[in-house]
């Protein structure tokens, strides 16, 4: 099923029309959403970084026994 370009151009000048009509709103939803977004990669860093401690940590271990 192909969507008009007539129902498209008529989508998206509604759609920028109620982001201006509701200024407010429209810049709190995308603060939320940027938030949330920086906080998912800073805690996606804290994750590849500490594996990659791990990893390092795991590989430098040796035990050295004298008898």
């Amino acid at each position: 099923m192909a969507i008009k370009r007539k129902t498209l151009t008529r989508h998206g000048r509604e759609g920028f029309k109620n982001i201006r009509r509701n200024g407010w709103m429209s810049f709190a939803s995308m603060s939320a959403v940027a938030i949330m977004l920086f906080v998912v990669g800073a805690f996606a860093f804290l994750i590849v970084n500490t594996n990659h401690l791990i990893d390092t940590i795991e590989n430098d271990v040796e035990i050295r026994a004298f008898f």
